[in-house]
């Protein structure tokens, strides 16, 4: 299933890139205003929220979470 939105990191907020979504299973990409891009998976824990974890491409990782307004 094709979805969008938008990611914000700290200042910047940008578009997600090449997001899907299969079952309670979400992965999309996003690039922030330095150019490092970031793959984050995820997986629905309620209704309304989802966690996952991200990999950058300098080799940083680490966990994320939305809630749904």
């Amino acid at each position: 299933q094709r979805i969008s939105g938008s990611v914000g990191l700290g200042p910047v907020r940008a578009g997600l890139r090449d997001p899907l979504l299969r079952g309670s299973q979400i992965s999309f990409s996003f690039v922030d205003d330095q150019g490092l891009r970031r793959d984050f998976t995820g997986s629905a824990v309620s209704a309304n929220r989802i966690e996952g974890s991200y990999r950058a491409d300098n080799g940083s990782d680490g966990r994320w979470s939305a809630t749904r307004k």
